[in-house]
C-alpha cells in the first residue's frame, strides 16, 4: 500500500489531497502557499510540500487522480456551443482555453515535479468527485442519496446518486446549461459582487429582503422540470457570465455598477437589491427542495449527502431541515470544487482497493512552522502556556481583538479555531470594527459565533437532521430569545447565526472559550478567518506577522502561548 493523490486545478481554487493506505492525511489549497487568492494554477507548491513532508517517491505513489474528465467536458460543452453558434462564440473560446489548460497540460505539469507513469494517472468524472468527497468525513455503509448541485462540471449541473456500499448509481441529472448554481452566480454579478467569491454576500443580503419579488423571480426564471432554468432569461449557452437577458432588467431594474460602494441599509436601492437577493435565495432553496422531494417520493430513501458549490450555501442547507420525512442532511467540510480533490483521491483509493477511513479531522492542512525566532523579533511573550487562555479571555472580555494560530490549517473555507480572529460577541462596537474596518466586509455580513458543544442547546435551536454540519459551519441555527438579546452582534437580522460547535477534542480553542465563559458566563466567542480582506487564510508564522501588523491586532495566541505585538510595529 502507498499514497494516492487527488488534484483539483485550473478552474476554481486549486487543491491537493493526499491519502495514505486509504486515510486522508493532508489537504491544502494552492493559495495557502502561493498567497494568491483563489489561485487556480496547478498545485505545484502543495505537491512539493507533500513530497518533502511525507518523503514521497514516485515508486510509492499508487495513483494520481484529476477531479474531472477534461475531454468529456470539452466535447459536451462544445456541442452546446456549436448548437447555438455564433451566439455562443465566447463560450466556445472559453472551452478551447479550458482544454488547453487542463486536458493538455495536467500530465506535463505533474511530471515537472515528480515522474509518474501514465498508467498511474486517472480522471474522475466531476460530479463523482463531489460524491466521493464526503466519504472521509462520515460512515458511508448505509444507503443514502448523494445530491450534487453546482455551476456545472463535465456534463452535469445537478446530479443525484444512490450510494450503497460505496457504489454510486446515477438516478437523476440536469445537464448544462440548466444550472441552479449559475443562476445564483449570475445574480451575484448583477448585485455588483465578484463571481465565485461574492455568493456568500448574496446569501447574507437575502436576510434583509421581504420576499416581495420571490414569486416574480421564480415564475420568470424557473424551467419546466426541477433544477432547470428558463433559457430565454439565462442564456448560459452564450457564456458563463454577462448572460442576463433584457426581460430580466425590465422587471427587476438595472444591475449595480462595479465602482460605487454598496447602497446604505434603509435606502431604496438597498431594499431593491436585498429583495432580489432574497428572490434568488428562495429560487435555489425551492428548486433543491423540489428535487429532494421527488427523490424521496420515488426511492423512499431519506438520508442525503449534499456537495458541489451550492452546498456551501449554509442558509439553503438549513432550509432542508423542514422537508417532510427527511432524516439526515450531511455536507462535508469543503463541498466545493477545491474539496473535490478529496473525492478524486477517494476514487483513486477505490481503484487501488484501499479501504477508506471515515471520521477524519477537518484539520488536515500544513502545520505551523514553529518559527519562534520570528515571533520574538516582532512580539513579546506574555505569561506561560498554563495561563495563556485565561489571559487571552480577559483581554477579549475587555474589548480586544485576538488572533489564534494553532497547528494544522482547516480543510474547508471557514476558520474553525486554528487560523482565526476572535473577539467578544456581546460587544457591538468591536464586532463592527472587526468586520467592516479590519476585515473590510459589507456591513450586512454577520460574524460567526463559536460555542462550546455542551452549551449549544441552551443558546441555539437546530433540527437534529442537520446539526452535525455545525461543527464546520455548514448550516445555520436559530438563536433563542435570550441569545438574540445577549449576542445581538453575531445574530443576523432574521435571527439566525452561522454557528460553529466546538468539541473538547479541539483542545486549544475549546479551552479559550471555556475561560471566556468563566469570566462572562457566555460560552461563545466571535470566530472569523485569520486573513486580511482579499488575502488567503494565514499559513505560516511569516504570514501571521504580516497579517497582524497590517490589521493592527495586538495580541496573538500562538500554539497555546500568548504574545503581544511590539509597540513599534503597531500601525
Amino acid at each position: 500500500m502507498g499514497y494516492v493523490i487527488g488534484i483539483s486545478a485550473y478552474y476554481h481554487e486549486s487543491s491537493l489531497s493526499l491519502f495514505k493506505d486509504g486515510k486522508l492525511v493532508f489537504f491544502s489549497r494552492e493559495e495557502y502557499f502561493s498567497r494568491i487568492k483563489a489561485d487556480i494554477s496547478f498545485p505545484r507548491l502543495c505537491l512539493q510540500h507533500c513530497i518533502k513532508e511525507f518523503g514521497i517517491q514516485y515508486s510509492n505513489i499508487d495513483r494520481v487522480v484529476f477531479y474531472e474528465k477534461p475531454l468529456r467536458s470539452f466535447l459536451f460543452s462544445s456541442k452546446i456551443a456549436l448548437k447555438y453558434f455564433p451566439a455562443s462564440f465566447w463560450l466556445l473560446i472559453n472551452n478551447l482555453m479550458k482544454i488547453r489548460r487542463s486536458g493538455l497540460f495536467f500530465y506535463s505539469d505533474l511530471n515537472k515535479i515528480i515522474t509518474i507513469p501514465s498508467k498511474k494517472i486517472s480522471y474522475c468524472p466531476h460530479h463523482l468527485s463531489h460524491v466521493y468527497s464526503t466519504f472521509p468525513f462520515v460512515e458511508t455503509e448505509n444507503d443514502y442519496i448523494s445530491l450534487v448541485v453546482d455551476g456545472f462540471g463535465d456534463i452535469f449541473s445537478t446530479s443525484a446518486y444512490i450510494v450503497k456500499n460505496k457504489e454510486p448509481e446515477l438516478i437523476f441529472s440536469q445537464n448544462y446549461p440548466n444550472s441552479i448554481g449559475l443562476v445564483y452566480s449570475a445574480i451575484t454579478e448583477y448585485l455588483g459582487f465578484r463571481l465565485n467569491d461574492g455568493e456568500f454576500k448574496v446569501m447574507a443580503l437575502a436576510a434583509f429582503g421581504d420576499g416581495s419579488l420571490d414569486n416574480d423571480f421564480l415564475n420568470l426564471c424557473k424551467g419546466k422540470a426541477p433544477g432547470s432554468v428558463n433559457q430565454k432569461i439565462f442564456k448560459f449557452y452564450k457564456s458563463i457570465s454577462n448572460h442576463l437577458e433584457k426581460n430580466f432588467f425590465d422587471i427587476f431594474g438595472p444591475e449595480k455598477d462595479k465602482i460605487s460602494s454598496f447602497p446604505k441599509e434603509g435606502s431604496l436601492e438597498f431594499k431593491r437589491f436585498a429583495n432580489i437577493a432574497h428572490a434568488v435565495q428562495s429560487f435555489a432553496e425551492t428548486e433543491v427542495k423540489l428535487i429532494i422531494d421527488k427523490l424521496i417520493d420515488q426511492y423512499k430513501i431519506k438520508k442525503f449527502h449534499l456537495s458541489g458549490g451550492v452546498a456551501l450555501n449554509s442558509k439553503l442547507i438549513s432550509s432542508l431541515e423542514k422537508i417532510k420525512n427527511i432524516e439526515q442532511v450531511f455536507v462535508p467540510a469543503n463541498p466545493g470544487d477545491s474539496g473535490a480533490s478529496i473525492g478524486a483521491g477517494v476514487f483513486g483509493c477505490l481503484i487501488e482497493q484501499q479501504r477508506i477511513e471515515a471520521f477524519v479531522s477537518p484539520f488536515l492542512g500544513p502545520s505551523y512552522d514553529k518559527n519562534l525566532n520570528l515571533m520574538k523579533t516582532f512580539c513579546t511573550p506574555l505569561g506561560n502556556k498554563a495561563t495563556a487562555n485565561k489571559l487571552a479571555a480577559e483581554l477579549i472580555s475587555n474589548g480586544n481583538v485576538i488572533s489564534v494560530f494553532n497547528s494544522k490549517v482547516e480543510v474547508g473555507p471557514r476558520a474553525l479555531g486554528n487560523r482565526s480572529i476572535v473577539c467578544d460577541p456581546r460587544n457591538s462596537e468591536i464586532t463592527k470594527f472587526l468586520s467592516t474596518k479590519m476585515k473590510r466586509r459589507e456591513i450586512f455580513q454577520p460574524l460567526a459565533p463559536a460555542i462550546l458543544e455542551e452549551d449549544f442547546d441552551k443558546w441555539f435551536i437546530v433540527s437534529s437532521n442537520i446539526k452535525r454540519n455545525l461543527y464546520w459551519m455548514g448550516a445555520l441555527a436559530q438563536a433563542r430569545k435570550n441569545t438574540k438579546e445577549i449576542l445581538q452582534p453575531v445574530c443576523h437580522v432574521d435571527g439566525t447565526a452561522r454557528v460553529q460547535i466546538v468539541k473538547k477534542d479541539q483542545l486549544e480553542f475549546y479551552d479559550l472559550i471555556s475561560e471566556f465563559k468563566k469570566i462572562s458566563k457566555v460560552p461563545v466567542i466571535v470566530n472569523t478567518s485569520l486573513n486580511c480582506g482579499g488575502d488567503p487564510i494565514v499559513l505560516d508564522t511569516h504570514d501571521l506577522i504580516s497579517t497582524i501588523i497590517r490589521m493592527g491586532i495586538k495580541y496573538t495566541l500562538f500554539n497555546g502561548t500568548l504574545w503581544r505585538l511590539n509597540e513599534e510595529h503597531l500601525i
